[in-house]
């Protein structure tokens, strides 16, 4: 019971339970008025493969297994103790010669567990009585269910997908603003967007059962601004170079334009001629726009993906 083995005895008619052994991480203790200590040898997969007596520093029981798990060469002491391959209890009354795992019995000659994996629609092709994914050298099973390296795979690649957005949106922007050289106020609207193809924090879009449309809007106010503007436009052998200044709110305007025209002579250089400046004052231009933005968002959260390594290395 737990990690608390008992035995039985029949002393003229008196029917008596004694502690026999108390297990613990490195092995188990015997005869709790003289206790006696041993201690057990694992391999990589948990598997019981030497007791150890701490007191007389003797080997007690020494056990090999097939891959399968079904012990083989049982040297020295093979009823000394019955927990073996991976840890679990090896029963063998009556020929039973079965490995309690907790959640189902796994018949060790046949490599096969002896009723249906509870969590088997998990799995849809594996046998459902198969151990270990058929590969017992590699994974162990704890409680008959899951498949231990198997499921943090599985966790893995969970964990890093919903760490992932990669998608194709689109959507109606409008847009407004008051225009001093450089916008000091405006309005960026996102009447309506939708998810096109692509995967959001792990979840494939567009779903069927919750479509979303997205909304948003911007809006952005400066008291002053101003700005600089410089466009070079040319004509066959003639050009024309006009430097724009402004500076305003959101009410009143000023622009300074001067505009220089400049000729081609017989070198192919550029003469410039004196340039004309001239000031006024306005109201800000007001203009707007509106369209279909298709674009691609993506981006990765790597707290996420340094936990899933993490546990995946850890075993947790």
């Amino acid at each position: 019971m737990g990690n608390v083995e008992y035995s039985t005895s029949n002393d003229q008619g008196d029917y008596q339970i004694d502690v026999d052994k108390i297990y613990n991480a490195e092995g188990y203790v015997q005869n709790s008025l003289t206790p006696v200590y041993y201690y057990l040898r694992k391999d990589h997969l948990g598997n019981n493969r030497e007791v150890w007596n701490a007191t007389n520093n003797t080997t007690v029981q020494r056990t090999q297994y097939y891959a399968s798990g079904l012990p083989w060469n049982e040297g020295i002491g093979a009823s000394v103790q019955r927990k073996k391959y991976n840890g679990k209890e090896f029963v063998e009354m009556h020929g039973y010669d079965t490995y309690d795992y907790g959640a189902r019995g796994y018949f060790a000659a046949t490599g096969r567990f002896m009723s249906v994996d509870p969590l088997a629609e998990k799995y849809y092709s594996i046998s459902p009585y198969a151990y270990c994914l058929n590969n017992p050298v590699k994974f162990i099973d704890p409680d008959g269910r899951d498949p231990r390296k198997f499921e943090h795979w599985i966790q893995f690649g969970k964990t890093v997908n919903n760490s992932i957005s990669a998608i194709v949106t689109a959507g109606l922007q409008i847009a407004g603003k008051a225009q001093l050289g450089t916008t000091t106020a405006g309005l960026n609207l996102n009447a309506a967007s939708i998810d096109v193809v692509g995967t959001r924090d792990g979840k494939f879009t567009p779903s069927k059962d919750s479509p979303e449309v997205r909304q948003e809007a911007q809006i952005g106010i400066g008291l002053i601004g101003g700005g600089h503007t410089k466009s070079i436009t040319t004509d066959g052998d003639k050009a024309k170079i006009v430097d724009k200044n402004s500076i305003g709110t959101i009410f009143v305007e000023s622009e300074t334009t001067t505009t220089t025209n400049a000729t081609k002579d017989a070198t192919g250089n550029y003469q410039k001629e004196k340039p004309t400046t001239t000031s006024e004052t306005k109201v800000p231009d007001i203009g707007g726009k509106s369209g279909i933005i298709i674009c691609v968002e993506w981006k990765v959260d790597p707290n996420k993906v340094r936990n899933a390594i993490s546990h995946l290395i850890n075993d947790k």
